[in-house]
């Protein structure tokens, strides 16, 4: 057993297969000394990460008290010429191994100085560590006090700025409030070279000693003097934040947006003085100045939008406000102009015409397009809206307006006569945008299906017709507008037979990848119950698609045979060659969905029984056999004789293995008195079922179970409660903040772009989600805290971490990897549950979009009546966060099915 054991570890044919040999290797630690070895020659000559971070897991797990694992790990961390992310997870491991080790920490010091390229999230665990660890060493305070200091000028050390900010950090964090500390960072504040490091000490002296005179005159003073603008702005917000009253505060705000040299200062001079000093006729006299005059965008943007949440039916500013509209030079105080226009001016007719004239004519996309949508909020019913989103939506040259003005006529005209032939003309207008023509394509099939001429251009677009061009140099295929083609076929008119034999003709034939896997999707979806299409599709089971490599010869093989059993296997055993005798490494994805869907399909009785055995006897693809296994034990879970059967096949298997049904679902198989069993996890990417989750606005989400829970695959994207009273669309900075600081729901799109919410669903506040009308579809409830972290649990967050509000909770076992979709990993992993998470900025309570790689994720559970508990996915790392933020904050929304 143990042999066995230590050759898939080794030798395994992929790295899950090696992991669970390692796990599994490990719990014979007591049986067998030479275990430690093999794990410590794994983490040495590891072919992948995976592999790696398994051994060394495991090694400390086994082996955590034991003095040669920890020189051990010491000296692995140390290999490498430059820190990454392989070194903080050893340090993790270290920490976790033992904390009382004096050895341990004298390493994390030491690296911590001594390594130029250290990592910064190594950085981060280390000196957090270290700061934690004040009551057993006495000596951590000085060493934290000397990496507050460090300042190598080499380029070899150019980030030593980061362990003094770190370091500034945590000193604050834990002897805050101490007189030495702050007389320590007074002293740091002369003699600091770097200013974003200035700004941290000038953060952290207001946190830690607020209270204190001579804090305050600091502020005052770095505010106005200091040659860093990071320092001023820092200054500046802490005088506004915690002395927002005092009359020497306004004064300095208020010399800051007449005289600092950077704009963003000003920027937060201006934020300031509005949160603090609303009503001074004064400081509206400036802002109405900075407003006009300023000579830097983002200054003249943040003073229109303060003066507007500040004064109502101010003439002066409606005038300032048309001049931006129509003249700034910076298109997003444009954009800003106009809506703030129409919400302060929407019954002035002047209003109308400046709207109409920028849609039309700026060069601007994000201009034209909030001119449309300020357009069409207020005055859709003017056929002069009308014509105007007609013309656009029909011009090619405007790129994504053209898609928006689509949307809208759709949105808001599709009873008028034209549509339909504006949605023909775009669909067959090869220079029009692939998302514009996939629009017209689904609103075809959607809304005018009864219309023969639709389904006629559509099937058209099917095909290799010219209308598929695109306008590339090299003319290739719009494959987009073709797939989409096909799919509204499939989708709308299966009963055609002309469709059937379309999508029959590709699978037979082959096409280009995506057409041809488009094409068995739907043949598995839409006709799994027809003879032919399961003849057709059985081939892909039985022979594999590797038969498309020998597409020649198979056709030929099969050329007028009938649906019959006989001449189905004589094509099987004709066409098994030594080709199809070998095990292939590779994806059977196609082959074993193939499986399922003809499995839910057919009437499952003892002839389909027979042909599973005879199958997972024969093949001598572990894959296939594991992937039969299954069905085996989910069909016939009390039948002794498949039992006996099933436990046979799998002693014939060759050591302890794994099958992958698809790239999220393992089959894991385990030694049990002296036979393995099959445990198996239901693959989400099979199990996935539009329409298993439909809210009230008719939007149905994929949906996907990981163990017990079942949770939404997609971001929540409705717009009305569930009552139908519409959920507040705020579309402005102002919209929003006026919401949020009134305790009301608001949605909108990332970057307030109506094509985002197709894949990212839309943002949300937290009183959207709490409100008592609800915004869950019916049956299921937006995740709580708590749902969370039995998903966490099971994903790898271990117990002691699932409380904590930190950023690297999982961390060790990576366990936010399996929640990414595949184009938001930056590492190289194959495995995830199929949850889908994507990367979308955040809203701030005061309505500014802060631009990150990460996913932000609202539960439905408060902290406290200011903030509530979300959860963080990082573009980089495994970590899970937990962390309290303002309700007023907008972020995506999941789901999930009530028990």
């Amino acid at each position: 057993m143990l042999d066995i054991l230590k050759q898939e570890a080794q030798y395994g044919y992929c790295d899950e297969v090696r992991i669970v040999a390692i796990r599994e290797l490990a719990n014979y630690r007591n049986q067998d000394t030479d275990i430690a070895f093999t794990l410590k020659s794994l983490a040495l000559n590891a072919s992948s990460g995976k592999i790696w971070k398994a051994a060394i897991h495991e090694l400390v797990q086994g082996w955590g008290n034991d003095p040669y694992i920890h020189s051990f790990l010491r000296e692995h961390a140390s290999i490498f010429d430059t820190w990454d992310d392989f070194h903080w997870y050893v340090i993790a491991e270290l920490l976790y191994a033992n904390r009382s080790d004096s050895d341990i920490w004298d390493f994390l010091k030491k690296s911590i100085i001594e390594s130029s390229g250290i990592y910064y999230r190594c950085r981060l665990v280390a000196i957090r560590a270290l700061a934690r660890q004040r009551n057993s060493d006495p000596d951590t305070l000085p060493f934290l006090k000397k990496l507050a200091t460090l300042n190598r000028r080499s380029e070899e050390y150019f980030s030593d700025y980061e362990i003094r900010i770190i370091s500034i950090r945590e000193i604050q964090r834990i002897w805050g409030g101490n007189a030495d500390i702050f007389v320590f960072l007074k002293q740091r504040l002369s003699k600091e070279n770097d200013e974003l490091v200035r700004a941290e000490i000038i953060h952290e002296l207001s946190h830690g000693w607020k209270n204190e005179f001579e804090t305050v005159e600091i502020l005052k003073k770095c505010a106005i003097e200091d040659k860093g603008g990071a320092v001023r702005s820092a200054a500046i917000d802490e005088l506004g934040y915690g002395w927002g009253k005092e009359i020497f505060t306004i004064q300095i705000l208020i010399d800051r947006v007449k005289n600092d040299p950077d704009p963003m200062v000003r920027v937060v001079a201006i934020e300031n003085l509005g949160k603090n000093y609303p009503a001074y006729q004064e400081i509206l006299t400036l802002l109405k100045y900075q407003a006009a005059k300023n000579r830097n965008g983002e200054v003249r943007d943040i003073a229109i939008r303060t003066l507007a949440r500040n004064t109502k039916n101010d003439l002066e500013l409606l005038n300032i406000l048309k001049e931006k509209a129509q003249k700034d030079r910076h298109s997003g105080v444009r954009e800003t102009a106009l809506s703030l226009l129409s919400v302060l001016a929407k019954d002035d007719p002047d209003t109308f015409v400046i709207l109409k004239q920028k849609a039309q004519n700026d060069k601007q996309d994000n201009v034209r397009d909030t001119a449309l949508r300020e357009l069409v909020s207020s005055w859709r019913h003017e056929p002069e809206v009308y014509d105007i989103l007609k013309s656009m939506s029909k011009d090619s040259s405007l790129y994504g307006t053209q898609v928006l003005a689509l949307e809208l006529v759709i949105s808001y005209y599709k009873k008028n006569n034209e549509v339909l032939a504006i949605l023909k003309s775009i669909a067959l207008d090869p220079v029009s945008s692939s998302e514009a023509r996939i629009l017209s394509i689904r609103e075809l099939a959607k809304t005018w299906q009864q219309d023969t001429e639709s389904y006629w251009v559509i099937k058209k677009l099917s095909g290799k017709e010219s209308d598929c061009i695109t306008d590339d140099e090299d003319d290739d295929y719009d494959l987009d507008v073709r797939v989409a083609a096909l799919q509204e076929l499939a989708w709308n008119w299966k009963d055609k037979p002309e469709v059937f034999s379309l999508i029959m003709r590709i699978v037979e034939d082959g096409d280009e990848s995506r057409v041809f896997d488009t094409a068995f999707n739907l043949l598995l979806e839409s006709w799994s119950e027809n003879a032919d299409a399961q003849f057709l599709i059985m081939r892909y089971i039985e022979v594999d698609d590797e038969s498309r490599t020998f597409k020649a010869d198979f056709k030929e093989l099969i050329s007028g045979l009938s649906n019959n059993d006989d001449e189905r296997y004589l094509v099987i055993e004709k066409f098994k060659d030594k080709r199809f005798n070998k095990s292939f490494q590779r994806d059977c994805s196609l082959r074993v969905k193939a499986l399922y869907k003809l499995i839910s399909a057919w009437k499952i009785d003892y002839d389909m029984l027979d042909w599973l055995k005879k199958n997972a006897e024969e093949y001598a693809d572990k894959e296939w056999q594991l992937a039969i296994l299954r069905e085996l034990d989910t069909r016939w879970p009390y039948d002794n004789e498949i039992t006996l059967f099933k436990n046979n096949v799998i002693r014939k298997m060759s050591g302890f293995t794994t099958g992958f049904i698809t790239p999220t679902h393992t089959l894991t198989t385990i030694y049990d008195s002296g036979y393995m069993d099959v445990n198996h996890v239901e693959a989400p990417e099979i199990f996935s079922v539009k329409h298993l989750c439909v809210d009230i606005d008719n939007n149905s989400y994929k949906a996907v179970k990981i163990k017990s829970q079942i949770w939404m695959a997609e971001n929540l994207n409705v717009s009305h409660y569930n009552n139908g009273d519409p959920i507040k669309h705020a579309k402005s900075n102002l919209e929003w903040q006026d919401a949020s600081d009134n305790g009301v729901g608001v949605w909108c799109y990332l970057d307030n772009d109506d094509s985002n919410g197709n894949v990212l669903g839309k943002l949300y506040n937290w009183y959207a989600i709490n409100d008592p009308r609800g915004i869950s579809p019916s049956g299921w409830h937006v995740a709580s805290d708590q749902d969370w972290k039995e998903l966490e649990l099971y994903i790898g967050v271990s117990r002691d971490e699932l409380d904590e509000d930190n950023d690297l909770r999982g961390e060790s076992n990576n366990a936010g990897f399996f929640l990414k979709a595949p184009s938001f990993l930056v590492e190289d992993i194959e495995e995830n549950y199929g949850f889908n998470a994507l990367p979308t900025a955040l809203r701030h309570d005061s309505g500014d979009f802060e631009y990150h790689e990460w996913c932000y994720i609202w539960t439905s559970s408060q902290e406290d009546t200011g903030l509530a508990w979300v959860r963080i996915l990082f573009d980089r790392g495994g970590g899970i966060s937990r962390l309290s933020l303002h309700k007023g904050y907008g972020f995506s929304v999941r789901c999930i099915q009530d028990y």
